[in-house]
Protein backbone atom coordinates (compact mmCIF):
# COMPACT_ATOMS: atom_id res chain seq x y z
CA UNK A 1 0.00 0.00 0.00
CA UNK A 2 1.36 3.41 -0.90
CA UNK A 3 1.63 6.18 1.63
CA UNK A 4 1.15 9.63 0.18
CA UNK A 5 2.13 12.61 2.32
CA UNK A 6 -0.38 15.41 2.56
CA UNK A 7 0.54 19.00 2.01
CA UNK A 8 3.29 20.98 0.43
CA UNK A 9 6.90 21.58 1.36
CA UNK A 10 7.09 24.64 3.66
CA UNK A 11 9.83 26.14 1.49
CA UNK A 12 7.36 26.85 -1.33
CA UNK A 13 6.27 30.46 -1.88
CA UNK A 14 2.95 30.30 0.03
CA UNK A 15 4.65 28.75 3.04
CA UNK A 16 7.40 31.37 2.93
CA UNK A 17 4.60 33.87 3.42
CA UNK A 18 3.43 31.95 6.50
CA UNK A 19 6.96 31.94 7.90
CA UNK A 20 7.24 35.67 7.22
CA UNK A 21 4.00 36.32 9.11
CA UNK A 22 5.24 34.25 12.06
CA UNK A 23 8.49 36.19 12.18
CA UNK A 24 6.64 39.50 11.91
CA UNK A 25 4.42 38.63 14.88
CA UNK A 26 1.15 38.51 12.89
CA UNK A 27 -1.99 37.45 14.75
CA UNK A 28 -3.44 33.96 14.57
CA UNK A 29 -6.24 34.96 12.20
CA UNK A 30 -3.80 36.19 9.59
CA UNK A 31 -1.51 33.18 9.99
CA UNK A 32 -4.36 30.65 9.83
CA UNK A 33 -5.75 32.32 6.70
CA UNK A 34 -2.33 32.31 5.04
CA UNK A 35 -1.89 28.67 6.02
CA UNK A 36 -5.28 27.79 4.55
CA UNK A 37 -4.27 29.55 1.34
CA UNK A 38 -0.95 27.67 1.22
CA UNK A 39 -2.69 24.35 1.88
CA UNK A 40 -5.80 25.04 -0.21
CA UNK A 41 -4.90 23.02 -3.29
CA UNK A 42 -3.79 20.01 -1.24
CA UNK A 43 -6.78 20.25 1.09
CA UNK A 44 -9.36 20.44 -1.68
CA UNK A 45 -7.54 17.80 -3.73
CA UNK A 46 -7.60 15.45 -0.76
CA UNK A 47 -11.40 15.74 -0.59
CA UNK A 48 -11.61 12.84 -3.06
CA UNK A 49 -9.81 10.57 -0.58
CA UNK A 50 -11.98 7.41 -0.32
CA UNK A 51 -11.71 7.30 3.47
CA UNK A 52 -12.74 10.94 3.76
CA UNK A 53 -15.77 10.25 1.56
CA UNK A 54 -16.69 7.21 3.63
CA UNK A 55 -16.24 9.19 6.84
CA UNK A 56 -18.72 11.78 5.58
CA UNK A 57 -21.18 9.06 4.57
CA UNK A 58 -20.99 7.48 8.01
CA UNK A 59 -21.04 10.82 9.85
CA UNK A 60 -24.43 11.52 8.31
CA UNK A 61 -25.82 7.99 7.98
CA UNK A 62 -25.17 6.67 11.50
CA UNK A 63 -27.43 9.22 13.24
CA UNK A 64 -30.12 8.63 10.59
CA UNK A 65 -29.83 4.89 11.27
CA UNK A 66 -30.63 5.65 14.92
CA UNK A 67 -34.16 6.63 13.85
CA UNK A 68 -34.79 2.89 13.42
CA UNK A 69 -35.97 0.95 16.45
CA UNK A 70 -33.45 -1.77 15.48
CA UNK A 71 -30.31 0.35 15.55
CA UNK A 72 -27.97 -2.64 15.28
CA UNK A 73 -29.60 -3.88 12.07
CA UNK A 74 -29.61 -0.38 10.58
CA UNK A 75 -25.88 -0.05 11.31
CA UNK A 76 -25.12 -3.42 9.75
CA UNK A 77 -26.85 -2.23 6.58
CA UNK A 78 -24.23 0.53 6.57
CA UNK A 79 -21.56 -2.22 6.58
CA UNK A 80 -20.70 -1.68 10.24
CA UNK A 81 -19.92 -4.80 12.23
CA UNK A 82 -21.96 -4.42 15.42
CA UNK A 83 -24.14 -6.52 17.68
CA UNK A 84 -27.91 -6.15 18.00
CA UNK A 85 -27.58 -3.74 20.93
CA UNK A 86 -24.37 -1.80 20.28
CA UNK A 87 -22.74 0.36 22.90
CA UNK A 88 -21.28 3.74 22.01
CA UNK A 89 -17.79 2.21 22.06
CA UNK A 90 -18.99 -0.57 19.73
CA UNK A 91 -20.11 2.04 17.21
CA UNK A 92 -16.81 3.93 17.45
CA UNK A 93 -14.72 0.79 17.00
CA UNK A 94 -16.82 -0.54 14.12
CA UNK A 95 -16.63 2.85 12.40
CA UNK A 96 -12.86 2.95 12.72
CA UNK A 97 -12.61 -0.58 11.33
CA UNK A 98 -14.86 0.32 8.41
CA UNK A 99 -12.58 3.22 7.50
CA UNK A 100 -9.54 0.95 7.76
CA UNK A 101 -11.22 -1.49 5.38
CA UNK A 102 -11.89 1.34 2.96
CA UNK A 103 -8.23 2.35 3.09
CA UNK A 104 -7.19 -1.25 2.39
CA UNK A 105 -9.70 -1.54 -0.44
CA UNK A 106 -8.55 1.67 -2.12
CA UNK A 107 -4.89 0.66 -1.85
CA UNK A 108 -3.85 4.20 -0.93
CA UNK A 109 -3.41 5.57 2.57
CA UNK A 110 -2.68 9.27 2.88
CA UNK A 111 -2.00 11.48 5.86
CA UNK A 112 -5.41 13.00 5.16
CA UNK A 113 -6.88 9.50 5.53
CA UNK A 114 -5.75 9.35 9.14
CA UNK A 115 -6.90 12.91 9.86
CA UNK A 116 -10.33 12.22 8.35
CA UNK A 117 -10.73 9.07 10.42
CA UNK A 118 -9.67 10.73 13.67
CA UNK A 119 -11.98 13.68 13.01
CA UNK A 120 -14.95 11.32 12.73
CA UNK A 121 -14.14 9.66 16.05
CA UNK A 122 -13.73 13.06 17.69
CA UNK A 123 -16.99 14.45 16.29
CA UNK A 124 -18.99 11.44 17.43
CA UNK A 125 -17.29 11.48 20.84
CA UNK A 126 -17.76 15.22 21.41
CA UNK A 127 -21.36 15.32 20.19
CA UNK A 128 -22.98 11.95 20.82
CA UNK A 129 -20.65 10.82 23.58
CA UNK A 130 -21.10 14.16 25.32
CA UNK A 131 -24.87 13.71 25.25
CA UNK A 132 -24.88 10.31 26.95
CA UNK A 133 -25.85 10.11 30.65
CA UNK A 134 -22.78 10.39 32.82
CA UNK A 135 -23.82 9.03 36.21
CA UNK A 136 -24.70 5.53 35.03
CA UNK A 137 -23.57 3.25 32.24
CA UNK A 138 -25.69 4.16 29.21
CA UNK A 139 -27.98 1.46 27.88
CA UNK A 140 -28.17 0.52 24.20
CA UNK A 141 -31.36 2.58 23.98
CA UNK A 142 -29.58 5.57 25.53
CA UNK A 143 -26.95 5.25 22.81
CA UNK A 144 -29.54 5.03 20.04
CA UNK A 145 -31.48 8.04 21.31
CA UNK A 146 -28.30 10.12 21.64
CA UNK A 147 -27.33 9.36 18.05
CA UNK A 148 -30.88 10.10 16.94
CA UNK A 149 -30.65 13.64 18.36
CA UNK A 150 -28.05 14.41 15.72
CA UNK A 151 -30.00 12.97 12.79
CA UNK A 152 -31.77 16.16 11.69
CA UNK A 153 -32.03 19.92 12.15
CA UNK A 154 -29.68 21.69 14.50
CA UNK A 155 -28.26 18.40 15.76
CA UNK A 156 -27.04 17.42 12.30
CA UNK A 157 -25.69 20.95 11.75
CA UNK A 158 -23.67 20.82 14.98
CA UNK A 159 -22.35 17.35 14.16
CA UNK A 160 -21.19 18.40 10.68
CA UNK A 161 -19.58 21.57 11.98
CA UNK A 162 -17.79 19.65 14.71
CA UNK A 163 -16.41 17.19 12.17
CA UNK A 164 -15.07 19.82 9.78
CA UNK A 165 -13.73 21.94 12.61
CA UNK A 166 -11.74 18.95 13.87
CA UNK A 167 -10.60 17.99 10.37
CA UNK A 168 -9.54 21.44 9.14
CA UNK A 169 -7.99 22.34 12.48
CA UNK A 170 -5.90 19.17 12.60
CA UNK A 171 -4.98 19.58 8.92
CA UNK A 172 -3.70 23.13 9.39
CA UNK A 173 -1.88 22.06 12.55
CA UNK A 174 -0.31 19.23 10.56
CA UNK A 175 1.06 21.69 8.02
CA UNK A 176 1.96 24.38 10.56
CA UNK A 177 3.86 21.91 12.74
CA UNK A 178 6.48 21.88 10.00
CA UNK A 179 7.28 25.54 10.56
CA UNK A 180 6.21 26.33 14.13
CA UNK A 181 8.79 24.03 15.74
CA UNK A 182 11.67 26.25 14.59
CA UNK A 183 10.05 29.36 16.05
CA UNK A 184 10.26 28.39 19.73
CA UNK A 185 13.00 29.86 21.93
CA UNK A 186 14.59 33.12 23.05
CA UNK A 187 14.06 35.90 20.57
CA UNK A 188 11.59 33.89 18.51
CA UNK A 189 7.82 34.03 18.05
CA UNK A 190 7.16 31.60 20.92
CA UNK A 191 9.25 31.78 24.06
CA UNK A 192 8.34 28.25 25.13
CA UNK A 193 6.03 25.32 24.45
CA UNK A 194 3.34 26.96 26.57
CA UNK A 195 3.24 29.94 24.23
CA UNK A 196 3.00 27.56 21.29
CA UNK A 197 0.09 25.73 22.95
CA UNK A 198 -1.71 29.03 23.33
CA UNK A 199 -1.30 29.65 19.63
CA UNK A 200 -2.68 26.18 18.82
CA UNK A 201 -5.72 26.85 21.01
CA UNK A 202 -6.36 30.19 19.28
CA UNK A 203 -5.95 28.55 15.87
CA UNK A 204 -8.50 25.85 16.68
CA UNK A 205 -10.94 28.45 17.98
CA UNK A 206 -10.52 30.50 14.81
CA UNK A 207 -11.14 27.45 12.64
CA UNK A 208 -14.19 26.58 14.72
CA UNK A 209 -15.57 30.04 14.06
CA UNK A 210 -14.91 29.67 10.32
CA UNK A 211 -16.74 26.34 10.17
CA UNK A 212 -19.93 27.93 11.48
CA UNK A 213 -20.79 28.56 7.85
CA UNK A 214 -21.40 24.82 7.49
CA UNK A 215 -24.34 25.04 9.87
CA UNK A 216 -26.18 27.23 7.40
CA UNK A 217 -26.74 24.51 4.83
CA UNK A 218 -25.73 21.08 6.17
CA UNK A 219 -29.02 19.97 7.72
CA UNK A 220 -31.00 21.19 4.70
CA UNK A 221 -28.68 19.34 2.33
CA UNK A 222 -28.88 16.15 4.37
CA UNK A 223 -32.65 16.31 4.64
CA UNK A 224 -33.15 16.93 0.93
CA UNK A 225 -30.67 14.25 -0.18
CA UNK A 226 -31.95 11.58 2.20
CA UNK A 227 -35.58 12.33 1.39
CA UNK A 228 -34.94 12.15 -2.33
CA UNK A 229 -32.71 9.06 -2.38
CA UNK A 230 -33.52 7.23 0.83
CA UNK A 231 -29.83 7.16 1.78
CA UNK A 232 -26.60 9.12 1.47
CA UNK A 233 -24.73 7.67 -1.53
CA UNK A 234 -20.95 7.93 -1.60
CA UNK A 235 -20.94 10.27 -4.59
CA UNK A 236 -23.19 12.71 -2.75
CA UNK A 237 -21.06 12.44 0.38
CA UNK A 238 -18.01 13.27 -1.77
CA UNK A 239 -19.66 16.35 -3.25
CA UNK A 240 -20.91 17.52 0.15
CA UNK A 241 -17.45 17.10 1.68
CA UNK A 242 -15.79 19.04 -1.12
CA UNK A 243 -18.26 21.92 -0.83
CA UNK A 244 -17.77 22.06 2.95
CA UNK A 245 -14.00 22.20 2.66
CA UNK A 246 -14.18 24.86 -0.04
CA UNK A 247 -16.54 27.01 2.03
CA UNK A 248 -14.30 26.81 5.10
CA UNK A 249 -11.16 27.71 3.11
CA UNK A 250 -13.02 30.67 1.56
CA UNK A 251 -14.28 31.77 4.97
CA UNK A 252 -10.76 31.72 6.42
CA UNK A 253 -9.55 33.79 3.48
CA UNK A 254 -12.41 36.28 3.84
CA UNK A 255 -11.76 36.65 7.56
CA UNK A 256 -8.19 37.63 6.77
CA UNK A 257 -9.34 40.11 4.10
CA UNK A 258 -11.80 41.71 6.53
CA UNK A 259 -9.01 42.17 9.06
CA UNK A 260 -6.66 43.83 6.53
Amino acid sequence: MGHIHLGVIPRTKPWKEVVGLLEAGADVQEISAASAKAAERSLLGASTDPVFVEAIRLLISIPIAARSADFGDALRRLDLEVSSDPSFLDVLISTSKALDRMADKSGIRTDFTDLASRALSRALTDCVGGDLPGLFSPTAEDVRLSFQKFSRGSGMSVLCQTYFSALVGSSLSYWLDRVLAIHIGDGKRFLNVGDRSGFDHALNFHVSEATRIIREFSSGWVGKTHHGKGSIPSEDARDFGHVCLRKVVEELREKRDRND
